[in-house]
């Protein structure tokens, strides 16, 4: 898929390209990255190939130094890199640091385990958990999907279904939620 016609579908599902991407983005399979701000309902997503992805929590992972891929460490700057008031100039890192936040959790653990190769869409709820909205408790899950980018409806919907499971579970991620979403409410 040339670099254009991946763009093209990008805007079908729903997404607004900022800039354009580089070649390597358009080849398939991808490791796909989302994130969700439900106070500010941003959603932003980001890719990389595969094999990308597969070198940078294998060689690449093992050359940076231990405390600075830590999932606290790693969650915090995925948060800090995709909040709305964030340095534009540094999203060019938000695929590093998801697949590298990735590969800490227990979601990234279990792709590891059963699934290495295949495409994923690895998603990040950023549940405010301060007054201000500055920090943020990072809630990821993953699932597998044959299509390179699901749009903006299906992931708002795959949010939402979290989010109502988690309301139930963790009533204290919505302690800090200034704008509750409907279906965080249900």
């Amino acid at each position: 898929m040339s670099t254009i016609k991946h763009l093209l579908n990008l805007r079908k599902q729903g997404w607004q390209c900022d800039y354009l991407a580089n070649s390597k983005q358009s080849l398939l399979p991808l490791a796909s990255f989302y994130t969700f701000h439900p106070s500010s309902e941003q959603l932003m997503y980001a890719s990389m190939p595969i094999d990308d992805y597969l070198g940078l929590v294998g060689k690449e992972m093992k050359a940076i130094p231990r405390e600075l891929v830590s999932s606290a460490i790693l969650s915090g700057c995925l948060a800090e890199l995709t909040h709305v008031q964030a340095d534009l100039s540094l999203r060019h890192a938000v695929p590093a640091v998801a697949g590298l936040y990735m590969a800490t959790t227990n979601a990234g653990a279990s792709y590891h385990h059963n699934h290495l190769g295949k495409p994923f869409h690895f998603i990040c709820i950023m549940y405010p958990c301060d007054k201000k909205g500055k920090q943020f408790r990072v809630r990821p899950f993953l699932i597998l999907h044959e299509k390179s980018v699901l749009s903006v409806g299906e992931i708002k919907t795959l949010c939402e279904g979290v989010m109502r499971a988690d309301k139930k579970r963790h009533p204290e991620y919505f302690k800090y939620l200034r704008h509750n979403t409907s279906s965080a409410s249900a």
